[in-house]
């Protein structure tokens, strides 16, 4: 989906060739309240953002589902380097994101995330609780820029093979500061699809790699337990 930026009311400006930016009230306080209100929500700018994530595993389905019940924070460790996960409680993780370029400026910001194995999907669900900013410079903070991530991750099968199919979606609204708000609509609108994408492009990478490779390694230690099991003399040949 696109930004969607309202600037007010675009009016020539007595004798010049420009443009100003206005907000009409209307008769009384009430009318110059609701005409502020308008204002404040029109400085407010939303960008989405939705990516498809999928990935082949070895092993079986039930193998996969085994591990996303057992490890469902697998997912955060996957898609954030581990020195930059820091566990809260309570299930929640706080993730600091790689500096965010915004047009010429870059947000430093982390997101509260947690994840969990949900049966209705018979997968992970992963869903943000609060996040952080501070960006001085542009006068954001966590009153005044929010990022909202949601996503999941679902085994599958393909043929004869085993897959994760999930989706990942990342939702960022702003208050624009002073300094972008007469900047052309098409370039904030580029620069919020190109901040989004690149989030979300950076999660997939990440996950499908570091996901596969941690369920990997689960499954190999899983197997040889379970081969080493089989081995073990029952005990109704001890008794012989």
């Amino acid at each position: 989906m696109g930004l969607l930026f309202v600037a007010g009311a675009i009016v020539p400006h007595n004798g010049s060739r420009g443009a100003r930016v206005c907000a009409h009230g209307g008769r009384g306080q009430t009318g110059g309240f609701l005409a502020r209100r308008q204002v404040e929500m029109s400085l407010r700018s939303t960008f989405d953002n939705s990516i498809t994530i999928s990935g082949k595993v070895p092993g079986s389905r039930s193998r996969l589902t085994e591990f996303m019940v057992s490890n469902p924070e697998a997912v955060i460790t996957a898609c954030w380097s581990e020195n930059l996960i820091q566990k809260l409680g309570n299930g929640v993780y706080r993730t600091s994101l790689p500096p965010l370029q915004f047009l010429h400026f870059k947000i430093n910001a982390s997101v509260d995330v947690r994840a969990q194995y949900d049966e209705s999907i018979d997968g992970i669900r992963l869903v943000s609780v609060r996040s952080l900013v501070e960006v001085p410079r542009l006068g954001l903070n966590e009153h005044t820029f929010n990022m909202k991530l949601t996503g999941h991750l679902s085994p599958i099968e393909k043929g004869q093979r085993t897959h994760f199919d999930g989706s990942a979606d990342l939702e960022i609204s702003l208050d624009l500061p002073p300094l972008l708000r007469l900047m052309p609509k098409s370039a904030i609108n580029a620069a919020g699809a190109q901040l989004t994408n690149g989030v979300l492009r950076s999660m997939r990478h990440n996950l499908i790699q570091n996901f596969t490779s941690a369920y990997r390694s689960w499954l190999q230690t899983r197997e040889k337990g379970d081969s080493l099991n089989s081995k073990k003399p029952q005990s109704s040949d001890l008794s012989l």
